[in-house]
């Protein structure tokens, strides 16, 4: 695989360095960080109940997912699922307390 390094030293922005980063891995990089924040929250809020952690985190996460489709960094998809996660969580925690 090749790699373009003209784009790489034309990256004066952190957005640029991104975008760089993303598209040599084919878009993997951003979808990677977006779930790296959501774990990484997940965990921070263990002290929390579940039902709780797992709505907050995931609904950080759809709105940081928002920002990156925006941006056109990563596939709609994933903000979906983040959403779908976020109003499961929601569901199942006014069933269940």
């Amino acid at each position: 695989m090749t790699y373009n390094m003209t784009q790489l030293a034309g990256a004066d922005t952190i957005f640029k360095l991104v975008g760089y980063a993303n598209d040599s891995t084919t878009g993997l990089f951003a979808s990677l960080i977006l779930l790296a924040v959501f774990f990484i929250m997940f965990i921070s809020m263990k002290r929390f109940e579940f039902s709780k952690a797992l709505l907050a985190s995931s609904g950080i996460s759809f709105m940081i997912g928002l920002f990156m489709v925006y941006a056109k960094l990563i596939n709609p998809i994933w903000a979906l699922a983040f959403l779908i996660l976020m109003a499961g969580s929601a569901f199942l925690s006014v069933i269940f307390d």
